[in-house]
């Protein structure tokens, strides 16, 4: 009977797991993929311009990139197998005993077969892929037979407060293993981790109370969730500031030991652009006076003028793309192609948009720049004047 007692240890094979604690096992998983495996990826992936670069113009990544991706699947597999096997044997319950080995074997090997879809597009292991996923989820809503036959555990609730709150709430409840979220905030591992949190929550609390009332302990947790969900947007704000702060900290850091980042950036940039730009205009003519880019007026009309200022943007950066021996960091080099680039109605070559300032004006701001701060503002008004928008062209 030792088999059927239930057992929660992510890497133990014994005994049985409820849904509730199958849920936070495969959680669990995830939040360790996503803090160690995909974050690192991300920030190397935003830092590496070339690697970025690759990924929008080919839309494929080296090799060591799926290499990463199918061992990352291949641990999760095998990391997901002990509580899968537990939940297994609680649907099945003690008569089918039998049923339990071919059915773990068999999703062993539709998950070991969705690996290959990290270095495949084939279709056939998307949808093995697809299919192990989907066995995992059912595994998450099936009864158990063995644990639907136990007294319900009163106290496991899902906790708003906890999935809110996390440290906060944890602090406030001595429930510490909350204080995990910290270093996870900076990661894609702090949402699951914070649904382990609402999951688990009332279980951790409840185990440090001294009265084991249990419908107080709910009202009290009830209470505790109204009041975090109004004091967090608040925090949230703030820490918002303070990682964008932290974040801009970095990347100015990593700019000054790595002065090519910021000139990759931008070069990237311009090419992005520079390529939307040759799929939203239904013609671009560069002379050596004038840049010219045609829209249909429909299109044109239907545009709000934020849209309208990137395809000026989309433009600008397709003429700077064509033009290599401009220097992006030259800011009147720069005005000079804005004051040359003009967007035309494909319909009757009318005028849309175009930038129109004195060149004369932006210098003597620019070279003024450090002298007086105040010059700053008077040269984004200067900027965001120059804009000329046609927003009703003659449409057929």
């Amino acid at each position: 009977m030792d088999n059927f007692e239930e057992n929660n240890n992510l890497f133990d094979f014994h005994g049985t797991i409820n849904r509730r604690n199958f849920m936070v096992n495969i959680l669990l998983v995830e939040t360790l993929k996503q803090a160690f495996v995909v974050t690192p990826l991300l920030i190397i992936l935003f830092l590496n311009t070339d690697l970025l670069k690759k990924l929008y113009t080919e839309a494929v990544m080296p090799e060591w990139w799926y290499v990463i991706e199918a061992l990352t699947a291949l641990l999760c597999t095998f990391l997901y197998m002990p509580s899968i096997i537990k939940r297994v044997r609680d649907v099945f319950g003690e008569e089918r005993q039998d049923k339990v080995f071919s059915y773990s074997l068999c999703t062993f090997i539709i998950l070991l077969v969705g690996v290959v879809a990290s270095v495949s597009s084939n279709i056939v292991f998307l949808i093995v892929k697809c299919l192990g996923i989907g066995i995992i989820l059912s595994l998450m809503m099936m009864q158990g037979t063995v644990s639907g036959a136990k007294p319900k555990n009163e106290v496991a609730r899902f906790n708003w407060g906890a999935f809110i709150a996390t440290w906060f709430w944890g602090l406030f409840n001595r429930s510490y293993k909350t204080l995990w979220a910290l270093p996870l905030f900076f990661t894609t591992g702090f949402f699951p981790f914070a649904l382990i949190c609402g999951m688990k929550g009332n279980e951790w609390a409840y185990e440090k109370k001294e009265d084991k009332n249990i419908d107080l302990f709910h009202f009290e947790q009830r209470k505790q969730s109204v009041i975090w969900l109004v004091a967090i947007p608040i925090v949230a704000c703030i820490m918002s500031i303070v990682a964008a702060y932290s974040f801009t900290a970095l990347i100015s850091s990593y700019s000054k030991t790595h002065p090519q980042f910021l000139s990759k950036t931008e070069d990237f940039y311009i090419e992005v652009q520079a390529q939307n730009a040759q799929t939203k205009f239904d013609k671009i003519e560069l002379t050596k006076n004038e840049y010219k880019f045609y829209i249909a007026p429909k299109i044109w009309t239907k545009t709000s003028t934020n849209e309208k200022s990137a395809l000026f943007d989309m433009a600008s950066s397709y003429a700077m793309s064509k033009n290599p021996d401009i220097k992006k960091n030259d800011k009147k080099a720069v005005l000079k192609v804005w004051n040359k680039t003009k967007i035309y109605s494909s319909f009757n070559d009318e005028k849309l948009m175009e930038f129109n300032v004195p060149e004369k004006t932006i210098t003597n701001l620019i070279d003024n720049l450090k002298q007086n701060l105040q010059n700053q503002q008077l040269l984004l008004k200067e900027i965001q004047n120059g804009y000329k928008i046609n927003s009703y062209p003659s449409v057929p």
